[in-house]
């Protein structure tokens, strides 16, 4: 307990240089997850009020300073290890709040605007809902390439609103473009990026410029837009592209098989499509 005391005492004095000279962030080149211990089961064995402590002062320092978000996204793995496997509601929280904190300026695309910015924070939380311990090194590996090959990704993008004539708008980032474009084609893989597409098509005002991304990378066929559990999302996205105002009653039924897809009978998303469409009522939901 003595040396609970300490680290406890320790992060505070941290977390006050920060508040007091915030500039002193701004000349060290310190890789700030080293913080965290090296394993999520060693983070597990601290006593709680430090596996709290060390992650306030890691959102500080986070929220605080300038950084290369990148570098640290990139070595936050223990981070989201830490999210997945604890059972501590507070924890979980400030590991996903720190998590979007670190996503979210990697993914903005550098021409922005408030819907974008709205756009990407939400597909960021997406990303994070997604996550698991066996889809992290397939997830980590996908961001690097997105961080390192975003002009190649963009370039995906602009070739597919081309070839389908859609509105230019990115309110979707390269991380997006480099999942749909990917050559995994392991089922567990599709699935992910199936929800993750799925929601951020439902989320969009307009989203024609996503779908038009989703129907090129199944035209390319190696990529894993062309596995057979995205079958679904790549029929809601061409039929989206090609609507006209006869096609209403075909799209309200494919986007019903796209939910019964990819979430569950009770999930949001399913049961608020069968209220707007009348197959359940507001008083039968609780």
């Amino acid at each position: 307990k003595g040396g609970a005391i300490l680290a406890d005492l320790l992060f505070q004095l941290i977390e006050g240089y920060i508040r007091a000279l915030p500039a002193l962030l701004k000349r060290t080149s310190f890789d700030w997850m080293k913080l965290l211990p090296e394993t999520a089961v060693n983070f597990s064995k601290a006593l709680p009020l430090i596996q709290v402590r060390i992650l306030k002062c890691l959102k500080k320092i986070i929220e605080v300073g300038e950084h290369n978000f990148e570098h640290l996204l990139l070595s936050s793995k223990k981070l989201i290890e830490i999210m997945l496997s604890t059972k501590n509601p507070v924890v979980y929280d400030l590991c996903f709040e720190i998590s979007l904190g670190l996503l979210v300026p990697v993914l903005l695309p550098r021409s922005r605007c408030d819907e974008t910015l709205a756009c990407i924070e939400y597909e960021a939380s997406t990303w994070i809902n997604a996550f698991s311990a066996s889809s992290l090194p397939v997830i980590f590996k996908l961001l690097e390439d997105a961080v390192q090959n975003s002009r190649i990704h963009v370039a995906f993008v602009g070739r597919a609103w081309n070839q389908h004539d859609v509105p230019k708008k990115m309110h979707f980032s390269a991380l997006l473009s480099a999942a749909l474009s990917s050559e995994d084609h392991s089922k567990e893989f599709a699935v992910l990026i199936g929800q993750v597409a799925t929601r951020c098509m439902l989320y969009l005002r307009d989203p024609l410029p996503l779908a038009a991304v989703i129907v090129y990378a199944r035209e390319k066929k190696n990529c894993v837009a062309s596995n057979y559990a995205l079958r679904p999302l790549v029929e809601y996205a061409r039929r989206i592209i090609e609507l006209t105002t006869n096609d209403i009653k075909t799209r309200s039924c494919m986007l019903q098989e796209l939910l019964k897809t990819f979430f569950a009978d009770d999930s949001y998303f399913v049961r608020t499509f069968k209220i707007l469409n009348g197959v359940e009522s507001i008083e039968g939901c609780d």
